[in-house]
């Protein structure tokens, strides 16, 4: 399921324009007219942990302002319960950040802002501290003002998914995409939710370009296998978005067929693992990963190599 969040939220909001729309939600009309948001450009790259990889994804961005320009720093939340030290992490990515720039940099000697929005659509919706200063004890830093001055200080911007109404989604000057996007990773986790709320978005696929398409497919065969939720997609692109229908459910059978067929290999290269390890010893890494992102065709070639293969070059046709 992680998977599905991190595609959709790349595919949407990996476009410049998209961001930008989507950061504007969050910002104070005074903070909006700060940015040139025509100017914002993605840059690549990850700065969330490795091991967090899997409840996180991130997008940054350079945007201009009239001073010189600044980055904007989208984390993606979907961890089942979100992380009270989240403004710690979140100083560890900044500063991630401002270490690239400086080495890609080294001529500047002042530093660009960092916007940091955090996009949550964990389902409790967010409970985490959101300053820095909230992970100390508030009655030293009231009664140390002094000391107060030598902590670092910075509140992230949190765009609270769980909390946003129907009416606020479809009032967003967001694209069509985008805001489907939202929805999805908004009710997508609960299949109750998704079935009610999903009349208020459908209408939205019409007219959508087929990569658009495909990651709402591949959004929604990750996170349900649900019949009554495809039964009640399908009658709803009928109504609502009848020149989507074909393409959706196209794409749908195409992603289902390309599963089973992923599901299949896997099982025979877990069978063919054991039996090569039974008769050569422990596998390599390189060669287990071989077995793992191998084609049916080469499974079935290799096991019938086994039964008279000697050596695991043999097996390999190496």
């Amino acid at each position: 399921m992680p998977g599905s969040h991190d595609a959709l939220f790349k595919a949407a909001f990996g476009l410049p324009e998209n961001a930008a729309a989507l950061a504007c939600c969050s910002l104070s009309k005074s903070l909006r007219a700060c940015f040139d948001w025509t100017t914002m450009r993605s840059i690549s790259g990850s700065f969330v942990d490795e091991e967090l990889r899997h409840r996180h994804a991130d997008l940054l961005f350079e945007v201009a302002t009239e001073y010189g320009s600044a980055f904007v720093y989208l984390l993606l939340e979907h961890q089942s319960t979100n992380d009270p030290r989240m403004p710690l992490r979140m100083s560890r990515y900044m500063d991630r950040i401002w270490s690239r720039f400086e080495r890609d940099n080294p001529s500047s000697l002042l530093l660009p802002p960092i916007l940091p929005l955090v996009v949550c659509h964990a389902p409790e919706g967010w409970t985490s501290p959101c300053g820095f200063h909230d992970l100390f004890r508030a009655d030293l830093l009231e009664h140390a003002p002094e000391l107060a001055r030598h902590v670092p200080a910075f509140e992230l911007i949190v765009d609270d998914l769980r909390r946003t109404s129907d009416d606020d989604l479809t009032s967003r000057a967001l694209s069509a995409f985008a805001k489907v996007a939202l929805w999805l990773l908004r009710d997508g986790r609960i299949g109750s939710r998704l079935l009610e709320k999903m009349p208020a978005w459908v209408g939205l696929l019409e007219g959508l370009p087929l990569p658009s398409l495909k990651a709402i497919v591949s959004y929604l065969a990750g996170v349900t296998s649900d019949p009554r939720i495809w039964t009640a997609f399908r009658a709803n692109l009928h109504e609502q978005a009848p020149s989507a229908e074909k393409d959706v459910m196209t794409l749908a059978e195409q992603w289902f067929r390309e599963g089973e067929a992923k599901g299949e290999a896997k099982g025979e290269a877990k069978v063919l693992t054991k039996l090569l390890t039974l008769k050569f010893g422990e596998l390599s890494e390189h060669q287990r990963a071989r077995l793992t992102s191998a084609s049916i065709p080469e499974l079935d070639q290799w096991a019938e190599r086994v039964l008279f293969a000697t050596t695991l070059e043999q097996v390999f046709g190496l």
